[in-house]
């Protein structure tokens, strides 16, 4: 087998000087080294670099570099790779995970984001097994194709992610889960394994392909509801084309205080759609009856950093987007 492996930096390819963490270009062949002495490496690989930094210093135009790079070898005709492997911080990596799953699409060669909670040289570091995930994946016979991300958890086992249904972490946490604990399967017995539960659609929409993103996203307001949130309305000179609200966990929001009311009839009156994330579909509580009347948009199903970035993506590469277009699938996310 042989493997691409784009370093980007972020803790997996960091280490520890003096009371900071910072990035070290000599960390990533350390993983290398890691993996080899705990697991033994038997493929040819290569090796790319088209950036290197902290992953909570992404902006726009760093995830615009790690689309490109990634797109140009798993799309060209002359691609000699069974499967690409991106490290990449923990602290941004469901963004690009999320923009690589949409930038390529459901049947591309398998491509995965591996990441690591701590330092590689501290013995709490899930790295090295994360990496075990991704080759795992890759040498299954499993036809497996898309954009991935595997991580251990502090219960021992290294899931396989979807890459559009990663939720971000909690505050104080290093766990990473997929939508509605939907992860797409696991390494069990040192073999990838599918999950039963598992499901997906089949994509509806194109990939997005290789944009241009700006440092600032400016074309969305994006709100994580909490009680007493003041919503801003758009100045003629910052004008926004959508705002997406993230619900409570349940799916809801206050739906009844007269100024959000105001806020939405607003926007609409405006032409500035308004989404929600964060809902499924079925029985819910009384005050989401009020969405449609308030001109609030579900995106149903899928996770708010997901919808984020198919909402950008989509407008920057000049694409349709709307509320059909959004709730097609894309990359597993549905």
């Amino acid at each position: 087998m042989n493997i691409l492996f784009i370093f980007t930096g972020g803790t997996i390819g960091s280490a520890v000087s003096g009371d900071y963490i910072s990035t070290d270009s000599n960390k990533p062949y350390e993983l290398l080294e890691a993996y080899c002495n705990k697991y033994g490496f038997g493929h040819n690989y290569s090796v790319m670099n088209p950036y290197t930094g902290l992953s909570e210093l992404n902006t726009g135009v760093t995830i615009s570099k790690l689309i490109k790079c990634v797109s140009e070898v798993v799309n060209s005709d002359k691609c000699i790779y069974d499967g690409v492997i991106v490290t990449h911080g923990t602290d941004t990596l469901p963004y690009s995970a999320a923009a690589l799953a949409y930038a390529l699409g459901n049947r591309c060669l398998p491509v995965c984001l591996v990441s690591s909670n701590y330092p590689i040289t501290d013995e709490r570091a899930n790295g090295v097994d994360n990496l075990h995930g991704a080759i795992k994946l890759l040498e299954s016979n499993a036809m497996t194709t898309g954009v991935f991300v595997p991580y251990r958890n502090h219960d021992g086992v290294i899931y396989i992610h979807r890459a559009s249904r990663l939720l971000e972490t909690m505050a104080f946490s290093d766990e990473y889960f997929s939508v509605r604990n939907m992860y797409y399967g696991s390494i069990t017995e040192d073999s990838f394994e599918t999950n039963e539960d598992y499901s997906e659609q089949e994509d509806s929409l194109a990939p997005i392909g290789i944009v241009k993103l700006s440092d600032v996203c400016t074309g969305i307001m994006r709100y994580h509801l909490f009680p007493g949130i003041r919503l801003e309305y758009p100045k003629e000179d910052k004008a926004y084309k959508c705002v997406l609200l993230e619900s409570y966990h349940s799916g809801t929001m206050n739906t009844t205080y007269p100024e959000y009311q105001d806020y939405y009839e607003e926007m609409y009156k405006r032409g500035i759609p308004v989404y929600l994330t964060g809902i499924s579909k079925g029985v819910s509580y009384e005050s989401t009856s009020l969405y449609e009347k308030l001109h609030i948009k579900p995106i149903y199903d899928m996770a708010p950093v997901a919808a984020y970035m198919k909402i950008w993506m989509l407008m920057a590469a000049g694409r349709k987007c709307d509320e059909e277009t959004i709730n097609s699938s894309l990359g597993g996310d549905i």
